[in-house]
């Protein structure tokens, strides 16, 4: 289970890190718009999906 609890902490990481770099490159008007909406999007669903996951392994863990 707390294989499960790092990989999600690791997804949770990864998607905060894709929607800030996003972010950071569209204000900067770097890459095509599109790509970045769909980097952000990714990264909104990657933290969405692995938030509930990282919840339920510490919970079972503890």
């Amino acid at each position: 289970m707390r294989a499960i609890a790092a990989l999600a902490f690791l997804a949770l990481l990864g998607g905060f890190a894709a929607q800030r770099a996003a972010r950071f490159l569209s204000r900067r008007h770097i890459g095509p718009t599109t790509v970045l909406q769909r980097v952000r999007r990714a990264g909104a669903l990657c933290t969405l999906v692995s938030t509930p996951l990282l919840v339920l392994a510490l919970a079972v863990s503890l």
